[in-house]
């Protein structure tokens, strides 16, 4: 059975949100990028409670699952600002813990058991399992960075299989573990990923002769289970008797192609600037350095009570720019475009402060 504990953030440190009103029609998932030892979840509801910049509904780590925030709350987790059908207004943030003193592949499984019965509960089809690389239209920013790596056999696709295995079970359909079976027909080493099994080292533990199923295949060597949709161990098949399965080597979840030359699309947020060595940013009547100025943006930095309200973004000149409705005595006189971060080589920049 599932259990998810609420130790939610105090409604004094409630800050970091867009408020109530979250459709609850994704569900994001994170990796925390926190190897640490002791970064599990209970620290990050620690992190939570006591009032973050940052902020997502649920941490899970190889042991327990911690609620932090109603699920109708519209929080910051996936980049996407204010944009009416990001990951912060309509999903909910999942982080799956990776401190090093954990069991990762355990780490796994009691996410995808977690995320499945949260998306059943709240009527959130599989096709609404997201990464936050997808949500994130500028930097697509690579995360959730193990599961896009494929560490330890375990990439985005076969992510979303184990989540949709777990979906079935609750659901009480078939549940889909892979089409192919290995027989083992003497001991063999077993190995926490493909590499070492290759070269036959840093054997973790026995896998015993038996019928498994093939979880995973890459460079010759397989993944075999005993738990439908759930990962197992690496083992190298010359060390079984037995015929060795043809390898199938599963794609690992690539980044968006980034965009090239000028592109410009709809999205709404509030910009809150950083301090700048020259305390200024020039704002542009066209996203583009032959512009001409029409105004200084002074920079006070995140804690300006007047961030820019924008409400489209372009990626030209070497920038990304944020366009939004240039005001004077409550009437718009024009559009500005401020220039928040630089675009090289087809690659977002450090952003000049912070987007909600």
């Amino acid at each position: 059975m599932v259990v998810i504990k609420q130790q939610f953030v105090p409604e004094a440190n409630r800050k970091a949100t867009f408020g109530r009103g979250n459709s609850k029609k994704k569900l994001v998932v994170h990796q925390t990028g926190n190897t640490g030892r002791g970064a599990n979840a209970k620290m990050h509801a620690l992190l939570q409670e006591r009032g973050y910049a940052a902020s997502w509904h649920i941490q899970s780590d190889d042991k327990e699952i911690i609620q932090s925030w109603p699920f109708d709350y519209m929080l910051y987790h996936a980049s996407t600002g204010a944009r009416a059908d990001g990951g912060n207004k309509v999903g909910i943030g999942w982080e799956i813990c990776i401190n090093s003193d954990g069991d990762y592949l355990k780490s796994l499984e009691v996410a995808s058991k977690g995320i499945a019965k949260v998306m059943k509960d709240e009527g959130i089809p599989i096709s609404g399992l997201v990464t936050h690389n997808e949500e994130d239209r500028i930097s697509r920013k690579w995360c959730p960075a193990q599961i896009l790596s494929g560490k330890m056999g375990v990439n985005w696709p076969l992510f979303v299989q184990m989540v949709q295995n777990e979906m079935n079970i609750l659901n009480k359909k078939p549940v889909v573990a892979g089409s192919k079976t290995y027989k083992v027909v003497n001991t063999v080493n077993g190995y926490l990923n493909a590499n070492d099994a290759k070269n036959k080292k840093n054997a973790k533990t026995k896998v015993t002769a038996g019928n498994y199923t093939i979880f995973n295949e890459a460079n010759g060597m397989i993944n075999v289970t005993t738990k439908a949709g759930i990962p197992g161990s690496w083992i190298n098949p010359s060390d079984n008797k037995a015929p060795a399965a043809k390898p199938v080597i599963n794609p690992v979840a690539k980044p968006a192609p980034k965009p090239q030359g000028k592109v410009s699309y709809k999205e709404e947020g509030f910009f809150y600037t950083d301090p700048r060595p020259d305390n200024l940013i020039y704002v542009r009547d066209q996203p583009s350095l032959k512009g001409k100025i029409v105004a200084e943006y002074y920079i006070y930095g995140v804690n300006e009570k007047l961030p820019v309200e924008y409400h489209t973004v372009h990626i030209n000149d070497g920038y990304v720019w944020l366009q939004y409705d240039r005001i004077r005595d409550g009437v718009v006189i024009g559009q500005g475009y401020i220039p928040c971060r630089e675009y090289k080589n087809g690659k977002a920049q450090r952003l000049w402060g912070t987007i909600k």
